[in-house]
Order: C-alpha cells, then structure tokens, then sequence
C-alpha cells in the first residue's frame, strides 16, 4: 500500500536540514570533534549529530478515551512537555498501535512543518491491531508537534475510523557540549631529533590517562603522575624532513645547513573525542647542524712529456677544483686510475688521450692529441 500524494505544512529550512542531522545521528557514532588551531589556548569541542536520551514508557496520545478516532486526512499532535519530552527535542523515539480499524489504511507520523512522507509509518487491514516502533521528527519551529495522516485505501472512503495509542521511550537532541583539552604553555619549546626530551604541557586536561599527545604525525602518551593541569609527555623522534638554507663554506664554496622544524602539538582526550591543535608549538633540532658544501665539479686538465728516446709517456694532472678520482683512456686501449701516470705505448705515433677528473660535485672530462716520437 502507498499513500496517496499531499502535504502538511510548508516545509522549513530547520526541518530539512534536520532530516540530513538525524539520518547521520542514526547511522554514525557522533563522536566527531571540534579542533582549534593556533597559539597554545582551548576550550570544550561539540561533537556532531545529536544523542539520544530515554525516559520511561509513557503514552502522549490515545483516541479511544473520548470517542476521538482517526477519521482521513490530518490529525496534529502536541508532544513537546508530554511524558518528559522537553521543548528542545528533535525527535522522538516511539512506538504506534493501531486498533478500532474499520477500514484497510495506513498511517504516516512526521513532523508538521514538513512535507508528508511517501512512506507509510505503520499500514494496517479492517479491524487488525498492528504495532511499529519509529523515529518520529518533531516540528523545526519549535513547537514540538507532529503531523498524523490517515489513508484509507479507498481514497474516496472519509467516514471510516481507526484509533491510534502513541508511545514514547526517549527524545533525540542535540549532543552536549562536552569539555576538551585546554593548552596555555608548552615547555621546553624545543628538543633533539632523536626526541626523548620530556615536554611538561599546562593547561586543562579532563582525563589525563585517556589524553594522547601528537607532535606533527607522531603519537606520544603521558607519562604517569600527569593531572588535569599538568601533561608529561616524552617527545617521539623527528620522522619528517628538515628544512634547509644556504650557507658559505670557504672562498668559492657555497653549502646548505639543516634549520630547526616546527611541528604542531595536538591533544586528544580519546573519551569524548574533543581535540586542540597548536600550530608550531614545538621544534625538533637537527643532529647536525654545521654547513655542508655544495663542490662544484672540478675542471679537468693535464699535461704530458715525450722523448725520441723511447716511446714513453709521463702524464701530469693539472686539474683544478680538488679532484679525487681521475680516469685516463691513452687512446690505444689501455687506461689508468692513476692521478699522474706513466705510459709505454712501445711505438710511436699519435693517441687521442681522455682525462676524466671527478670531486664529490660532479667530474669534468677534457682530451687531447698526444704524439710519441719514439727513437
């Protein structure tokens, strides 16, 4: 059975958007929380969605006492003040029962300033008693009331009746504000890369063995003998990368030095789920912090004595830019690893000769025609 199509009230923003709220307070956990970021400072957090608070069974609503049955089309419901529903509730957890049907029907609850729901709360069948229990939306305005509309199957049939008994055994309302970290000082503000240093926090802390500290991404938790005011954490080790700048070296010579890295702080009580993050509340300091040179490659160069007395080479380097590793091809398949070799090409004629000279900034490379005279 579907209802035939029509509408309550016109529908408000508050009561659309409460819909979206109460379908994600039905499905997640609602613990998500609220950060603040900036210099050490905090407050309480408020977890989304909305939670739910029972009460006793208790009835809002009963047609049969004064001969008052459902006839179709619309019936409106105060609920807010009722069996301890109070004026800020959202919604209600309740149950329907139907008896007294004269006709075959069905019965859709929402809330009044909404539009009517296509779906059908409870159906039902000529004098049948059905019960259903469902999450009943409440007006956005305010006024803690609920729209009923009875359909008959037969859409022309408005002289039948059913009777309806509501029952409520909570209400839906917005989370409490629940308290979370507060951070006024951080100390010391800086420690080693290999962390270990032990970092007194101060602030507020409502429960200490369930806080966890992150420094960047990080986790670290208190030590024992931490309070409410007071937070003992032993800092992790630095895991990211140092940033850098230039720095000179000797004449010539230009390097890089490691600076100090800010990360941020974030306290997490793991009960409520509130959380604060301080942003760059605390410095890892670099193990080596001295000036590493950027060498430029050398410049390769090389100079070689001849004699008509036998076909000998003596090779000379005469590179500049401190090289440490030099490879000589002579040009007649033979090499060398020495920085100034000797060379018996045992006749004579000319050799293309390739130096390759190279320093921790790259290698040069240069080659020459050598001629050997021989005797």
């Amino acid at each position: 059975m579907s209802p035939h199509e029509g509408r309550g009230r016109p529908a408000s923003p508050a009561g659309i958007a409460l819909v979206a709220a109460l379908a994600l307070a039905l499905v997640l956990p609602g613990d998500g929380a609220a950060s603040v970021a900036g210099s050490p400072s905090g407050g309480g957090c408020q977890p989304a969605g909305m939670e739910l608070f029972t009460v006793p069974p208790c009835r809002v609503f009963d047609s049969r006492p004064g001969s008052d049955p459902l006839r179709a089309g619309f019936r409106f419901l105060r609920v807010a003040g009722l069996c301890g529903i109070p004026a800020h509730a959202r919604a209600i957890s309740a149950n329907l029962t139907v008896v007294n049907a004269q006709v075959a029907g069905y019965l859709t609850v929402y809330a009044d300033d909404s539009l009517l729901s296509l779906t059908p709360t409870i159906n039902f069948n000529a004098g049948q008693v059905r019960s259903n229990t469902a999450v009943v939306q409440l007006a956005g305005d305010g006024s803690g009331t609920v729209a009923v509309y009875f359909g008959a199957d037969d859409p022309g049939d408005l002289t039948h009746t059913v009777d309806l008994m509501l029952d409520v055994n909570g209400f839906f309302a917005d989370q409490k504000i629940k308290p979370g970290p507060a951070v006024s000082g951080i100390s010391p503000p800086d420690g080693g890369q290999a962390g270990g240093t032990l970092v007194t926090l101060s602030g507020t802390f409502p429960d200490p063995a369930s806080t966890q500290v992150q420094f960047g991404q990080e986790t670290a938790s208190p030590a024992p003998g931490s309070t409410t005011r007071v937070l003992v954490v032993t800092a992790p080790p630095f895991t990211g990368v140092f940033p850098t700048e230039p720095c000179a070296g000797p004449p010539g010579l230009t390097g890089t030095v490691m600076l100090p890295a800010s990360v941020d702080v974030t306290v997490t009580d793991a009960v409520t789920g509130c959380s604060l993050t301080v942003t760059g509340a605390y410095s890892y300091l670099p193990a080596d912090g001295s000036c590493h040179l950027s060498l430029p490659p050398p410049v390769a160069s090389f100079a070689v004595f001849t004699s008509h007395a036998n076909d000998v080479a003596m090779f000379t380097d005469t590179s500049t830019g401190a090289p440490v590793f030099w490879s000589w091809d002579f040009g007649d398949a033979h090499t060398s690893f020495l920085q100034n070799p000797v060379h018996d090409y045992g006749a004579p004629g000319t050799f293309e000769v390739t130096l390759t000279a190279c320093n921790a900034g790259g290698c040069s490379m240069v080659s020459q025609a050598v001629t050997v005279p021989g005797t």
